[in-house]
């Protein structure tokens, strides 16, 4: 499941030189928040009420940053789709086992 956490702004857009849309919706998924109380455990309990406010007012923006898509890709169709998007990296073990099945 993922939930929309907030949207770029037209400053974070020219910042970064992104080839996007204002509005544009940002999202985080069940496995991002997985991720952050396993991995950053006190980050999470001192910060994980407040992801909206942090993405709507980053301190620290950087450029050259790699978008990873992560959560509902189950398909090559999926991952290809993500790839078109834009993504840079697929946060999935899942696309393996469907690669290895289809082309080993």
């Amino acid at each position: 499941m993922r939930r929309q956490v907030g949207q770029f702004s037209s400053h974070i857009i020219n910042l970064l030189e992104l080839d996007i849309e204002v509005g544009t919706p940002i999202y985080i998924s069940d496995t991002n928040i997985e991720h952050m109380k396993s991995s950053h455990p006190n980050d999470f309990i001192k910060y994980g009420n407040d992801i909206e406010h942090i993405i709507s007012t980053p301190d620290y923006v950087g450029k050259n940053i790699k978008i990873k898509a992560a959560g509902g890709i189950s398909s090559i169709a999926d991952a290809e789709k993500f790839i078109s998007l834009g993504a840079d990296r697929l946060g999935t073990s899942r696309i393996v086992k469907i690669v290895k099945s289809n082309w080993i």
